[in-house]
């Protein structure tokens, strides 16, 4: 997943068309300040609809990821384990999960090793 610097978003508009489920990625892309999330599944109206929202100055997300939202705020529902990481701590366990080596996974985040190693030991937490 990319994540965009504050700055940036305050210029652009962010829509993500995704193959992934809203719930793995869209509560984590909203908190980093897009704009919409929409599956690629969607029909071509819809995201026509989303477009216009979104350029009229509007947020958009699906009424499932709006249900998901409503109940982590009300406490119905706790954020899964993998929900509390930080996007960077996220980026190494997907990593991890592909069987890539300490010494790949740092040279894929321009990051030491040793950095490796602390996200890892804070996902193992």
């Amino acid at each position: 997943m990319l994540i965009f610097p504050a700055s940036l978003l305050e210029h652009i508009l962010v829509l993500i068309l995704s193959i992934y489920d809203e719930e793995q990625y869209g509560l984590r892309a909203i908190r980093h300040g897009i704009d919409g999330y929409l599956k690629k599944i969607s029909a071509p109206e819809e995201l026509i609809s989303v477009i216009r929202k979104i350029v009229a100055g509007g947020k958009y997300i699906s009424p499932m990821l709006a249900e998901r939202l409503a109940n982590t705020f009300t406490g119905k529902v706790s954020e899964k384990p993998h929900e509390k990481l930080s996007s960077r701590e996220y980026q190494v366990m997907c990593l991890i999960a592909e069987v890539k080596s300490v010494e790949k996974i740092g040279e894929l985040l321009s990051i030491s090793p040793h950095t490796v190693y602390s996200f890892r030991n804070r996902i193992l937490q």
